[in-house]
């Protein structure tokens, strides 16, 4: 400090006392009392207070420590001192009430007083709070003794990342394993809108069982909140730690979740090699190729080049475990380096195979007899024009193949009953899956949208409802909000090839989601929205939203064909009639199916024409042969208006053996047994 010019010092000084106000007025004074005496001690003021200061606070601290050892915090017994640091004190605790033990985390006395630390403190409760992973630490409370904050989180048994790793680099199997739970955990923070801002291995925790926890949210941001509001970002301050930032983040720029993946890359890389990157060098030679290559999309400087999501981290590494596995072999004496060799021999088979023509197509991961559940979207965007809109898209989408079954919103409404749940309970990830395994369906979609900057991603993962296992994940970037929906109809189209239909059928029935539907993405969440209040409340509930659908795009044709129905079941038959033939007009604007569904309404309330409707039904029977609705819609009027009660009871048959659940095929099979005076068949089909 001496050495340097008196007119830099006080820049100097807001540089080393960044956030410690009271710190830099007791320099100061030390500096001008120093000034007066002059320069007779060959110790400066400024050392020798600084070494008196810290041995006064380390002494406090350790007096402040030993005292709580023992005490009952709110309804915690503290049994001893886990770890310290610059914020504050970890301590192993009991919960007298729940007989388990935690962790209490207390600032300390000094950040207690800083304004910043407490909003940290707050961050981190408030984090931790919004997320329930297994691969995240829990936080159970928060609250105050003496003037001091303290966090109470679950009580970890294990060691740490950067414990685990001081004894070397990681063998393949765990470092892949606990790759994939930590790219877990920040898949989702991020969904929630969550960038953790300082990964390295003294933040992920492992614990006896070998699983990874995240720890430590205090300099997390919501990228959902106001960015003014963080004091972290809003001062242009660099956090975190050195040696794990992505460049933008050492720069103090705005960040994303993309930061937290360019530390994930250090992380995976330390892991495989035991050091750190070097500036400039690929991965070490003992490191696979393909995670190699993995390792180095994280590490991108440019992080528009950089890989977008943990969900695409995590399903990298999965893909290597599995390819791993497969191999096949016994390693029991091997060494480490063999180990990776094995691994790195795997994924090079597998890129091999996967570039030649030669080898047969794989399995296709679904069958004719699948049936799908679509969860709604995870919507971290904070735009409420995402809610429902986008499940509502993507089904419009999957219901233009011949070759996938969706679950109906009917028949997921009336599982929901049978589950205890209100008809309109949002469809979460985890509850889609309850519901597929109940339903009897085989593969569950969970899709998400979040903000990247300027940017929008969408994620849509598949699994298997009785596993978990992944069949596809799937990735899109929208430049702009209106670009969302062309987004999601690539998304759709590519998960439809994945899952094992045809390039052909894909190319058949593939209209734009824009076009099958609307350009407008208001327009397309009223019409969401008013579907799904048909099916929980009732017509009279649905109409004003479909009505604004139509308003705000008049050339939303699946729209007016869903005012019609409304309209008819309200007792409206005018405007039923209108807003069925306003439809028929824009048929050209929707997908095969949906056109297939307007030509039928059309003829059934507007021209009467019976005839040309069963020919209708039959071309939709045939073009979708797993489709239920054209054989229920023709056991009903289409049939039993012309007399054709026999041929009505085989349709309805065939719409019960496609779905068991689709309730008006079953009044339409009664009536046509007791039109052919079958009294006993008709019992059996009201029972």
């Amino acid at each position: 400090m001496q050495e340097r010019p008196s007119d830099e010092w006080d820049a100097f000084l807001r540089d080393a006392c960044v956030n410690d106000d009271a710190l830099e007025r007791e320099t100061r004074s030390l500096l001008t009392a120093q000034q007066r005496l002059g320069d007779f001690l060959e110790s400066s003021a400024l050392d020798v207070t600084a070494r008196a200061l810290a041995s006064e606070q380390l002494s406090h601290a350790r007096n402040s420590t030993e005292a709580l050892i023992g005490q009952t915090v709110s309804h915690y017994r503290i049994v001893e001192q886990l770890g310290a640091g610059g914020m504050g004190v970890v301590y192993t605790a009991r919960d007298i009430r729940l007989q388990r033990f935690v962790a209490l985390k207390f600032l300390s006395d000094d950040a207690t007083r800083d304004s910043g630390a407490l909003n940290r403190l707050q961050r981190e409760a408030r984090a931790i709070s919004a997320l329930n992973h297994p691969n995240i630490c829990t936080i159970h409370d928060i609250g105050e003794h003496d003037g001091r904050f303290f966090i109470v989180m679950e009580h970890l048994d294990g060691e740490t990342l950067r414990q685990r790793l001081s004894r070397g680099r990681l063998d393949p199997a765990p470092l892949l394993a606990l790759g994939i739970e930590i790219a877990d955990g920040l898949d989702a923070a991020h969904t929630a809108g969550i960038v953790h801002r300082d990964i390295k291995p003294g933040n992920v925790f492992i614990t006896r069982g070998n699983h990874a926890k995240i720890l430590d949210f205090g300099l997390a941001q919501s990228n959902s909140a106001d960015r003014s509001e963080d004091p972290l970002t809003a001062a242009g301050l660099v956090w975190g730690t050195a040696d794990y930032m992505s460049p933008e983040q050492a720069g103090g720029r705005p960040l994303d979740a993309r930061a937290d993946l360019f530390s994930l890359g250090i992380v995976l890389h330390e892991m495989a090699t035991g050091a750190r990157p070097v500036a400039g060098a690929r991965a070490g030679v003992d490191v696979p190729p393909a995670l190699g290559r993995l390792i180095g999309r994280c590490l991108e400087q440019d992080r528009e080049r950089r890989i977008m999501r943990a969900a695409d981290v995590r399903a990298e590494l999965q893909r290597l475990t599995r390819d791993a596995e497969s191999g096949a072999v016994v390693r029991s004496a091997r060494s480490r380096r063999a180990g990776w060799t094995l691994l790195g021999a795997a994924v090079a088979a597998l890129a091999a195979m996967a570039a030649g023509s030669m080898y047969p197509r794989p399995t296709p991961r679904l069958t004719e007899t699948d049936t799908v559940v679509v969860a709604d979207f995870t919507n971290a965007t904070g735009e409420p024009v995402f809610d429902e809109m986008l499940r509502q898209g993507l089904a419009v989408q999957l219901r233009q193949s011949p070759f996938l079954r969706l679950a109906s919103d009917r028949r997921i409404q009336q599982h929901l009953r049978l589950m205890g749940q209100p008809a309109d309970t949002p469809l979460t990830p985890m509850l889609a899956r309850e519901l597929c395994e109940r339903n009897g369906s085989e593969v569950v979609i969970d899709g998400s949208i979040a903000r990247l900057g300027t940017r929008y991603v969408l994620g849509l993962q598949a699994r298997h409802c009785a596993t978990g296992a992944v069949i596809d994940d799937e990735q899109a970037q929208a430049a702009t909000k209106e670009d969302v929906l062309d987004a999601l109809s690539g998304l759709a189209t590519r998960f439809r090839t994945r899952v094992g239909e045809s390039l052909a059928s894909v190319d058949r029935h593939s209209t734009p989601l824009a076009e099958a539907t609307t350009s407008s993405l208001e327009a397309l969440k009223a019409y969401s929205t008013g579907r799904k209040l048909n099916f929980s409340v009732g017509p009279a509930a649905s109409a004003p939203l479909l009505e604004r659908a139509v308003a705000l795009d008049p050339e939303f044709a699946m729209a007016h064909a869903s005012l019609g129905i409304t309209y008819s079941n309200l007792g409206e038959s005018v405007r039923s009639m209108e807003s069925t033939t306003r439809a028929y007009q824009l048929r050209d604007r929707a997908g095969d199916r949906e056109r297939f569904f307007i030509a039928t309404m059309y003829d059934r309330q507007v021209t009467g024409n019976l005839e040309r409707e069963r020919q209708t039904l039959e071309a939709w029977a045939q073009t979708y042969p797993r489709d239920p609705d054209p054989h229920g819609l023709a056991a009903g009027f289409a049939l039993t208006g012309t007399g054709q009660y026999r041929r009505a009871i085989d349709a309805a048959e065939k719409a019960i053996s496609l779905d068991p659940d689709l309730a008006p095929a079953y009044p339409s099979l009664a009536f046509s047994h007791l039109y052919l005076d079958r009294l006993s068949d008709a019992e059996v089909t009201i029972q």
